[in-house]
């Protein structure tokens, strides 16, 4: 990553995986190569910083979902005793970071419609028609899917990503569990990325200092 000129920036390149680092924040630009451990003590306290700002940032994630990890689990609960998609999800719904529900079969093909909160995006705009899922769209392929298959019973939790689904990044909480007929199906909650973020840039990264 080129053109590292704070702390800040730095600890954003660390969170984005970046292999290598240039910029004024480590050195001048000059023709002389400075000693080899010149840097030793900038980047011990930039790893130091980047681990204590990350522990920081769980503890506000973990404190604002919650709320959505313990509906998701009613929800669940709900649907494993017999309640109908609909009538197991609106307490999710009502959060205020949820943009819609989606229950998945054991093989991957979603099981009836969505089921959009009213503040969705999606829920409001013709454009997305096209490409909205419905009964027997095929999720196979995603992560978060075949996580939840392979570890029933546990809350799966993805990075934020752009959907399909819809115009603004998401964050995706699955949770797989056996029906009343004994078959395997996944609930699916996709919520608002920005909104459950809040003043952090995003999930796992430490928060820009002034």
């Amino acid at each position: 990553m080129e053109g590292v000129e704070t702390e800040a920036e730095a600890l954003c390149a660390i969170d984005a995986n970046a292999d290598l680092m240039q910029g004024e924040y480590f050195s001048p630009p000059s023709s002389l190569l400075p000693p080899r451990d010149a840097r030793h003590d900038l980047f011990a306290r930039l790893i130091a910083g980047h681990r204590a700002d990350n522990a920081e940032f769980q503890n506000r994630q973990n404190a604002r979902l919650k709320p959505y990890l313990a509906a998701l689990k009613n929800a669940v609960q709900d649907l494993s005793l017999g309640t109908e998609f609909p009538q197991a999800v609106p307490v999710l719904l009502r959060l205020p970071c949820t943009q819609r529900c989606y229950l998945i079969g054991a093989e991957g093909l979603q099981i009836g419609a969505d089921v959009e909160a009213e503040r969705s995006a999606r829920a409001h705009d013709r454009r997305f028609e096209p490409v909205q899922p419905t009964e027997g769209t095929d999720w196979q392929t995603k992560s978060y899917f075949r996580s939840a298959i392979e570890a029933p019973g546990k809350v799966q939790i993805t990075r934020p990503y752009l959907s399909v689904a819809g115009p603004k990044l998401c964050v995706t909480l699955t949770f797989a569990f056996e029906a009343p007929d004994r078959s395997q199906k996944v609930l699916c909650a996709d919520l608002d990325f920005a909104a459950l973020a809040g003043d952090d840039l995003m999930f796992g990264i430490a928060r820009s200092k002034p």
